[in-house]
């Protein structure tokens, strides 16, 4: 059986005992057959828009002895799922963005209390600042560092109320609950942002400093601009440590 990755086991891990689970674009489906494998969950739906992907996921479940637990079909995010077929849903390895498009157009699935286990692997702000508008409450997270990158979970719960306390600039960049609880590896994440960050000054600075047209009144619009840029720099630096 192919080992799972740091990344596809946080987000298996973080499903439900007995859950009937919808993986939305499960590639080769790795992260089903890990869940099958623990024995835990009563189905599975595994479902990707591309035949290629999904017929290697087809011989992988095969082989893995999983084909009575581990339902394939070719849909386009939610298409192809009914209503009342699953409880929770797996959303990974896409932008925030676009997950949030999917869930958009899944909607009509969603029951109260129905689960969405989402991992963006860019502008999760987007995305949780839709959940919390769109009648989702953010119920837990968890992050991890897998091979030179860090990755984050949201589960997310359907209560088709929307939210009356809005999420922070800062909540919806790193995480409410992974704020709230101290998350060591979102530490980690905090900083090496802020490392990044100063790094940018410093290399604004030394521009700066050592342009030589720094004395020519025609550098002063570009001189102006670069100190806006190192200010806004210190000011997210700042916003940040707020977390520790």
């Amino acid at each position: 059986m192919q080992e799972i990755s740091i990344r596809l086991k946080m987000i298996a891990d973080l499903v439900t005992p007995g859950a009937r689970v919808a993986d939305i674009g499960c590639d080769h489906a790795y992260t089903d057959i890990y869940l099958a494998s623990k024995g835990e969950v009563k189905s599975i739906i595994a479902m990707d828009l591309r035949k290629g992907p999904l017929e290697k996921a087809k011989e992988n479940v095969a082989l893995a002895g999983f084909s009575d637990i581990i339902e394939l079909r070719l849909s386009d995010g939610f298409e192809k799922l009914n209503k009342g077929e699953t409880d929770t849903a797996i959303i990974s390895g896409m932008g925030g963005r676009l997950i949030t498009s999917i869930i958009e157009k899944g909607e009509a699935v969603f029951t109260e209390g129905y689960r969405l286990i989402l991992s963006p692997q860019t502008e999760p702000d987007i995305l949780r600042n839709y959940l919390v508008n769109a009648g989702f409450v953010i119920e837990d997270e968890d992050m991890c560092f897998d091979e030179g990158k860090y990755y984050v979970a949201i589960i997310a719960r359907y209560t088709g109320k929307e939210c009356e306390v809005k999420l922070t600039e800062q909540e919806a960049l790193y995480g409410p609950v992974l704020i709230n609880n101290k998350n060591k590896v979102l530490l980690e994440f905090l900083e090496l942002e802020i490392r990044k960050r100063v790094k940018v000054i410093e290399d604004l600075s030394k521009r700066l400093s050592d342009s030589p047209e720094k004395d020519n009144p025609c550098f002063d619009e570009k001189k102006i601009s670069m100190n806006k840029r190192i200010d806004l720099l210190k000011g997210e630096i700042v916003s940040i440590r707020r977390i520790f």
